[in-house]
């Protein structure tokens, strides 16, 4: 399989790295689609990356990960939208946009409303899944055990 990381916006990188470690470990391929922006602090030019929108035209996509609201209609592959925050009450979180194939969702909250919009458009699918970002804190709760008790402390 191969998958884009489509990322806009550095906080992508976070979001992205759980679902990166599995394609690892699982013998696919990747490339990180990044804006222009973003070159100078991208952390993984060890990585496949390009700023390049003909790259990933010719990189022949899967699958496109997407932590954000936008990408562009024109590269092949399956389009996934993968939540990049928690706050459901912010203006347009709930706009379907018609970009993605699938909804990857944090929670039942979340969930529910897209699983309302999808009997309403019928054009996507919808799986719960958590967020990414916040895996780290789970494989490893031991590792900031301390650091909990100095906060809960000060």
């Amino acid at each position: 399989m191969k998958v884009i990381f489509f990322c806009q916006n550095a906080y992508a990188y976070g979001i992205l790295e759980p679902i990166k470690q599995v394609l690892i470990e699982e013998g696919h391929s990747f490339i990180w689609g990044i804006s222009r922006k973003l070159l100078p602090k991208f952390p993984y030019k060890s990585e496949p990356f390009t700023t390049s929108i003909l790259d990933l035209q010719l990189f022949e996509a899967d699958v496109i990960f997407v932590p954000g609201n936008e990408v562009p209609y024109y590269l092949r592959g399956l389009k996934v939208q993968v939540f990049h925050g928690l706050a459901g009450e912010k203006k347009g979180h709930f706009r379907i946009r018609h970009y993605f194939d699938v909804y990857l969702t944090q929670g039942p909250h979340f969930t529910r409303r897209f699983q309302e919009l999808q009997h309403k458009h019928k054009d996507f699918e919808v799986i719960e899944t958590g967020w990414p970002k916040l895996d780290v804190y789970a494989h490893d709760r031991l590792r900031y055990k301390d650091e909990k008790q100095a906060l809960l402390e000060a």
